[in-house]
């Protein structure tokens, strides 16, 4: 992974600098570094502090929405639970198995566990075996449900952030967007379920309470 430093950093005179610290403030967290990329390509690094590395034809008044979508459900994963959350799905799954799980074995595993033991201090070893202990459940049903609750959640605020449908459905649906056909096109809309989970929460009550609460009353 290059370093921050190899990266093209953004100047504060951007306008979506502004942007992107009033979003962070609103979440409690540290306004992450932002980064020019190449493309629309968007990317969360697990750096200290946290960065977020934005393609160039985002960083323009057309791709600004969008970049907002991206840097508002990026805040929200890094406030959620920190680098557990922003990490792939296919590594936060042997990562919890090598913690929680003594007898667990496969890829990475037996590594990461080495890792895990030379890094956490003995009192949080401990705590940790005594919640694995009580808590019980099982990793692989359970993990997808915290993941589908946590991406509904960083979902929906970045809808909230975003401030533009047009830029929700670029983002959720782009697929669909480029069909020829209308028929065709509206069919794949109707079946997204993330499109249709933001458009529910934009025509509900308790998201324009939240819209508010944000941005202020009309």
């Amino acid at each position: 992974m290059r370093s921050v430093e190899s990266r093209g950093r953004l100047p504060d005179s951007y306008p979506i600098m502004s942007d992107i610290r009033s979003i962070a403030a609103a979440l409690g967290v540290v306004s992450p570094v932002v980064c020019r990329g190449t493309g629309r390509s968007v990317e969360l690094l697990l750096t200290e502090p946290r960065a977020i590395v934005i393609g160039a034809d985002l960083l323009t008044d057309v791709g600004r929405p969008v970049a907002l979508f991206h840097l508002a459900y990026a805040c929200v994963r890094i406030a959620a639970y920190g680098s557990i959350y922003a990490a792939p799905r296919e590594q936060v799954l042997p990562l919890l198995e090598a913690a929680i799980h003594p007898d667990a074995d496969g890829p990475g595993v037996r590594d990461l566990r080495k890792r895990i033991s030379s890094a956490l201090p003995r009192k949080n070893k401990k705590e940790l075996e005594r919640i694995v202990g009580e808590g019980g459940g099982d990793l692989h049903k359970d993990l997808p449900i915290w993941a589908a609750e946590e991406g509904r959640r960083a979902l929906f605020a970045a809808t909230l952030f975003c401030r533009d449908l047009r830029a929700v459905a670029q983002v959720l649906a782009e697929p669909a967007l480029a069909m020829p056909r209308i028929e065709d096109r509206r069919r794949a809309l109707v079946g997204n379920s993330g499109l249709r989970e933001a458009l529910e929460l934009i025509t509900s009550p308790s998201g324009w309470d939240v819209f508010q609460r944000i941005y202020g009353r009309p």
